[in-house]
C-alpha cells in the first residue's frame, strides 16, 4: 500500500507499508514497518506501485513537475526510510 504521510506541511511524504498475502487473508494485521520512499524536503503525493514487476523490476510511476516518470527498483528495501 502507497499513501501519502503527512507530518505538517514541511513533512509530505509518499509511504509504503506492506503485509503478506497469507496474514491478511487471516485477517492477522501484522504489516511490515512502513517506509518514506519519496526524497524529504520535497512535496510528493500521487505515486503508483505497478502490481508486477516489469522485466524484474518494481515500477513506480510518480511525478516532477511538470513530468510524469517511471523508475526502477530491484527490491523495495532500498528505500531507508530517510
Amino acid at each position: 500500500m502507497i499513501y501519502t504521510a503527512f507530518d505538517g506541511w514541511e513533512s509530505l511524504r509518499i509511504a509504503l507499508a506492506s503485509i503478506k498475502l497469507n496474514n491478511f487473508l487471516n485477517k492477522k494485521w501484522n504489516w511490515n514497518k512502513a517506509l518514506l520512499i519519496s526524497p524529504p524536503g520535497e512535496i510528493h503525493k500521487n505515486w503508483v506501485l505497478f502490481p508486477e514487476k516489469i522485466n524484474g523490476k518494481f515500477a513506480i510511476l510518480h511525478s516532477i513537475s511538470p513530468d510524469v516518470l517511471v523508475d526502477y527498483v530491484d527490491d523495495l528495501k532500498e528505500f531507508d526510510g530517510t
